[in-house]
């Protein structure tokens, strides 16, 4: 059950894998709600009975769903829209903060992100966000750490989709690495820019065995946000830019059993490579494709619910 959530005038919610969002804060029940604690902004809460405590306010849940929290009323659905798949959302990365700052949280709370590379590194920035109020930003070449994901169920085991929003505004005059996973001794999966701007992925089994080698047609405009999705769907593997394909490859492909639980965004895994501009509203869908045909892509950031 997805039950809204209003605190002190804010309204949030909690979603179907037991987090809390609201007021910007995003928190992790642990139980249910009839009995469960929680963490929220530092401090602890409890749910005993269906009884709420939280930042000295109490307040209960009842049998429908509604939340009755320090004189406020709440329940039903959050405000926006929900994904019908978000049970199978592995990684969810809005990148929203400060202006110059190096670090960021995925909505699934399990996960750590990694931004770095020193001054001159990858950071949040709000010059140019797609949604939201700020973008990851790669700004220089070969100076460490891009973005780096890391948690227990990052393994491309199955179906999957990978997608976000990118940014690019002077031509790619090498070859620069928009997602990268690999998995030991030889499995990967890599989406690349080449020298000429067009596209390449890379997949390869676990072993090492079929590696696929699919290009694209043509390159992207400069100065304007693209959306990129990477799908397999059983045996076809596709690339979506924009909602339209421009690659699709039918394989004999065995989905990885374990992909080092991380991967990259911005640059490979050895942290070379990287593309410079920017990246906006990450998302990782194992366990369905998501996209089986071209589709118009997504009019706003994706849902945390």
């Amino acid at each position: 059950m997805t039950t809204e959530l209003e605190y002190g005038g804010l309204v949030g919610f909690i979603d179907n894998s037991g987090t809390i969002h609201i007021g910007g804060l995003v928190g992790r029940l642990t139980g249910d709600l009839t009995n469960g604690t929680f963490v929220l902004g530092g401090l602890l809460g409890r749910i005993v009975d269906g009884a709420v405590a939280f930042g000295g306010l109490t307040g209960t849940i009842d049998a429908s769903g509604v939340i009755r929290f320090g004189g406020i009323t709440g329940g039903g659905t959050p405000s926006g829209p929900t994904d019908p798949d978000f049970a199978y959302v592995k990684s969810l990365l809005h990148f929203d903060g400060a202006n110059g700052a190096q670090a960021t949280t995925d909505i699934i709370p399990a996960n750590t992100v990694v931004v770095g590379g020193g001054a001159s590194g990858t950071i949040l920035s709000t010059a140019t966000p797609k949604w939201g109020t700020a973008a990851l930003l790669m700004r220089s070449p070969n100076v460490g750490v891009t973005c780096q994901v890391t948690g227990p169920a990052l393994n491309f085991n199955a179906d999957f989709c990978v997608e976000m929003w990118f940014y690019r505004s002077a031509a790619f005059t090498t070859q620069t690495v928009l997602f990268n996973a690999n998995a030991a001794p030889g499995g990967q999966i890599t989406v690349f820019s080449q020298g000429d701007g067009k596209f390449r992925v890379f997949l390869s089994n676990q072993d090492g065995s079929l590696y696929t080698i699919a290009d694209s047609a043509g390159a992207p405009s400069l100065n304007v946000y693209h959306h990129l999705a990477l799908v397999l769907n059983g045996t076809t593997l596709k690339l979506y830019l924009d909602g339209t394909a421009i690659i699709t490859s039918t394989i004999a492909y065995t989905p990885l059993t374990a992909t080092n639980g991380r991967f990259n965004l911005g640059g490979a895994t050895n942290d070379v490579q990287i593309f410079l501009g920017n990246i906006d509203d990450f998302r990782l869908t194992i366990g369905v494709p998501r996209y089986t045909a071209n589709f118009t892509p997504p009019a706003a950031a994706f849902p945390n619910s």
